[in-house]
């Protein structure tokens, strides 16, 4: 019993001294903060002398270099009160503004307003006025429809009313694209591909290479619409395919 007492009377003097400790390191912080606040003027005032010395443009003032002060865009010479408005121009970018970069002063400048300009006109827009594609949105042109420099004035008229298509228009975004075509109708559709391959001639495919194998010329034979070429090429192609009907053309020859 006696040593449960001495453990636990050393436990909370040693709580004790921790107490104790922390409170006299706070109080040291506290202080050394007081210290700080009062040293504020004179380091703030050492601090701006440092900064004239170095300072290897003496045209900016000290508030510039800290936060940003007073200065000038570059391009439409708007004067700004602070960094925050403006962007700076960095090496290899002047070109993007219209400058010659050997020309620019130190440390040149420009106002968000013109940096948004600069950047919109690299920024691939769809030159109809109605587009519903937001700007930054467009990545790429696409032409329009084929029939479109075609059609009959009563069809396209209609469409170049509502949509505001520009006369010489030649490119449009991939929305504007399908606006057009879904207004066209039956009249956008395409012609007929003769290399498309119709489910009926896919089945008779595949009966002739069951039957003959890869002997192209034979397999054109057989179906008159083909060409050897495209015969050949939409089987490699589509080569999984017609595994099977080639394995039983092979077990029906005895090569496996």
């Amino acid at each position: 019993m006696e040593r449960t007492e001495r453990k636990e009377e050393e436990e909370e003097e040693e709580e004790e001294e921790e107490e104790e400790e922390e409170e006299e390191e706070e109080e040291e912080e506290e202080e050394e903060e007081e210290r700080r606040r009062r040293r504020g003027g004179d380091t703030k005032a050492n601090n701006d002398e440092k900064l004239r010395t170095r300072c290897p443009f003496p045209f900016l003032t000290l508030p510039s270099l800290r936060k940003g002060g007073p200065h000038e865009c570059i391009l439409c010479n708007a004067q700004l009160e602070h960094f925050g408005l403006s962007r700076p121009i960095a090496p290899g970018q002047a070109a993007q503004y219209g400058l010659v970069e050997a020309h620019l002063p130190p440390n040149p400048r420009v106002c968000n307003s013109c940096r948004c300009r600069a950047v919109r006109r690299r920024v691939t827009q769809c030159p109809i006025p109605t587009c519903p594609t937001p700007k930054w949105r467009v990545k790429r042109l696409r032409p329009l429809p084929p029939q479109w420099s075609d059609l009959p004035p009563d069809v396209k008229d209609p469409i170049v009313r509502e949509f505001q298509i520009p006369s010489d228009l030649t490119k449009c975004c991939s929305a504007c694209h399908n606006r057009i075509s879904r207004k066209l109708g039956p009249e956008v559709e395409e012609p007929v591909d003769p290399s498309r391959w119709s489910e009926e001639e896919v089945e008779a495919l595949r009966c002739t290479l069951r039957e003959v194998g890869c002997h192209w010329s034979k397999v054109a034979e057989r179906l008159p619409n083909k060409t050897e070429g495209q015969c050949k090429s939409f089987y490699f192609k589509f080569k999984k395919k017609f595994d099977d009907v080639l394995a039983e053309y092979r077990k029906a020859r005895g090569k496996e």
